[in-house]
């Protein structure tokens, strides 16, 4: 059994330096690689930020190889949240350059892998390690230069969560056809969306670290709203 479901991988910090030295950065007028957008996003999605990046591309979750106004905003979003590898804030401009490139590699550790370096080639005075405590047990592996210090971030990484959702009698919600939900926290922040099918046994799964709140579940042209601060840390979901 894999740990991690297939991915790209992180982003080359290094391709998108300034030229002569890589391509630019993504959000610039000089490096406008599709393949690279799309990473970027795909890397946004599983990060949270799906509600910032629309629904456009051919899974209709913002995935589409366009550097456009949306993935500008949601990469803004990341910026004023995360810092760089010397633990200063990131600059909230819009460009995906290596700093950017960098802090959201290591945001995904956990999500797509289990441990990541900042390259060699970018460090100045602090070498940064993120990993799982599994990557540590079975080993990792450094290059190292000159440095001031040496940071190694251990990360537990998200967790997957299952919800139950019943009608006013506390009995399985029915209803016919597939249909899509969308986890909310207590701040209406996306926790995870998807489909669902009555095949399925009513149970969400997704992967967090943040509580939920709220269910929003579509079924055709009808909204249902499930309240999860009424069942009292139980893993089901009353519906409103």
């Amino acid at each position: 059994m894999k740990d991690y479901p297939d991915n790209p991988g992180p982003l080359d910090p290094l391709v998108l330096k300034d030229k002569p030295d890589g391509n630019g950065p993504l959000g610039g007028a000089e490096n406008e690689d599709h393949d690279i957008i799309k990473h970027l996003q795909q890397m946004l999605l599983v990060a949270g930020y799906e509600r910032k990046l629309g629904d456009t591309g051919d899974d209709q979750n913002g995935v589409d190889g366009i550097y456009g106004k949306l993935t500008r905003g949601a990469v803004v979003d990341f910026q004023k949240k995360n810092e760089d590898w010397e633990g200063n804030p990131l600059k909230d401009d819009g460009l995906v350059g290596p700093r950017t490139a960098d802090a959201l590699n290591h945001e995904l550790i956990g999500i797509w892998y289990g441990e990541y370096h900042t390259p060699i080639e970018l460090v100045e005075k602090t070498h940064l390690l993120s990993a799982t405590r599994r990557a540590l047990e079975q080993g990792v592996t450094l290059q190292f230069k000159k440095a001031e210090k040496v940071k190694v971030v251990l990360s537990t990484g998200p967790t997957e969560q299952i919800i139950t959702l019943l009608d006013d009698q506390d009995k399985a919600f029915s209803f016919e056809g597939k249909a899509k939900w969308e986890v909310l926290d207590d701040k209406r922040n996306s926790l995870g969306s998807g489909e669902l099918d009555p095949q399925s046994g009513r149970g969400i799964r997704f992967t967090s670290n943040n509580f939920p709140a709220t269910v929003r579940l579509i079924v055709g042209s009808s909204i249902f709203l499930f309240d999860l601060t009424k069942t009292e840390g139980k893993n089901s979901a009353g519906k409103q």
